[in-house]
């Protein structure tokens, strides 16, 4: 029920479903709940809006900056979906 031209961005995550909970980090990772899912932008492409991932590293290179050595970054950016119409 979106008008056209209407648009979504959202954060993209890695899958943290199997971050083991120790410690401190387990009170943090208790509070992850769901969220849209791996298949996002297919069902947005189904459904009459056009959507454009950026990975992480690509934005934080276009500006010129560098992501921390430490932790994993694959599968993280950016989704920007905009209704057709």
């Amino acid at each position: 029920m979106s008008a056209p031209g209407s648009r979504l961005l959202t954060e993209q995550g890695r899958d943290v479903s199997r971050v083991t909970a120790e410690g401190a980090l387990g009170e943090m990772t208790a509070l992850w709940r769901g969220g849209l899912g791996a298949g996002t932008a297919d069902w947005l492409d189904a459904h009459g809006w056009r959507t454009d991932y950026t990975a992480i590293a690509d934005l934080a290179a276009a500006l010129g900056r560098r992501l921390p050595s430490t932790g994993s970054f694959d599968g993280s950016g950016f989704l920007e979906a905009r209704r057709e119409g």
